[in-house]
């Protein structure tokens, strides 16, 4: 669902994005002064597992005409099929209850970052200086990154393709700690006063743990509107959020020069006033 032709119509939001504090490229100010642009209402900045400062977030809003709505995408892990799954956190208050699985998810993601760097500087001719200049503000080192460095020596001229599945830590056989499970996280997501979504659910075969989350009531939403879901999967997500009274979402998952496999731009894609309304509403 492209809103750009319709946004006048009612207020929409991207509520998928992410910044250079995660595993995208440009900063918040940069992405606040686009939506802008785009003409967007309101914007989630849902980085990986890091919680953007509320403050920040609501001077930006106020100097760009824009509301920020608090987002999170947490790592979490299907401990009975075995896959991992996001979760996207909206609306949450309570910032110490969250920041102990963020900054868990993101001791895993360091570590692996540190291993994989290890292996490109063993492997490659690479300034640590480009590994140091590229890696996410929050200090974790992305796969991402990692291949900018190595477009900047000239290995490769694009940042997905072989040479950015051969750093992928099933290639490289890194063993790192088990993500969260996910029961637990989106327990935490409410104590925090959070609403929890899943994110992309066909992306990781999530869908028997939706039908799971929705039938133990612990999922408030599904995002729907996103770049890898076909027009025939967002009906079949639709038809699950009209029949579970559920939150629909949409959003870009922008990652600016880090987006991977399609051309995306912030308001590409978008959640609807109705749902919007629905998501903001208080327990």
């Amino acid at each position: 669902m492209s809103c750009r032709l319709t946004r006048k119509a009612s207020l929409v939001g991207d509520l998928h994005m992410h910044s250079n504090r995660s595993d995208g490229s440009l900063d918040l100010e940069k992405m606040f002064f686009i939506a802008a642009k785009s003409e967007l209402d309101f914007l989630s900045i849902t980085d990986h597992n890091f919680l953007s400062s509320s403050s920040e977030l609501f001077e930006l809003g106020k100097k760009y005409g824009i509301k920020p709505i608090n987002g999170v995408e947490l790592s979490c892990y299907d401990t009975e099929r075995k896959r991992k799954v996001h979760i996207l956190c909206y609306c949450f208050v309570d910032y110490e209850v969250l920041m102990p699985v963020c900054e868990r998810a993101s001791k895993i993601r360091k570590e692996i970052g540190k291993i994989t760097a290890e292996y490109v500087a063993k492997h490659f001719i690479v300034p640590p200086s480009l590994i140091e200049k590229y890696k996410s503000k929050s200090g974790v080192i992305y796969q991402q990154n990692l291949v900018h460095a190595l477009i900047d020596c000239g290995y490769c001229n694009s940042v997905y393709g072989e040479l950015y599945d051969s750093l992928s830590s099933k290639n490289l056989k890194i063993e790192t700690e088990t993500d969260l499970d996910v029961k637990f996280v989106v327990n935490l997501i409410h104590k925090a006063g959070g609403k929890a979504v899943m994110a992309h659910p066909f992306v990781y075969d999530s869908i028997d743990l939706l039908n799971e989350l929705i039938e133990e009531k612990l999922i408030d939403g599904i995002e729907v509107w996103h770049p890898k879901n076909s027009k025939q999967q967002q009906q079949i997500l639709l038809s699950l959020v009209k029949k579970n009274d559920l939150i629909a979402t949409g959003g870009t998952d922008f990652h600016g020069f880090y987006s991977s496999c399609y051309l995306v731009r912030i308001g590409d894609f978008c959640t609807p006033e109705a749902h919007l309304n629905k998501l903001l509403q208080t327990n």
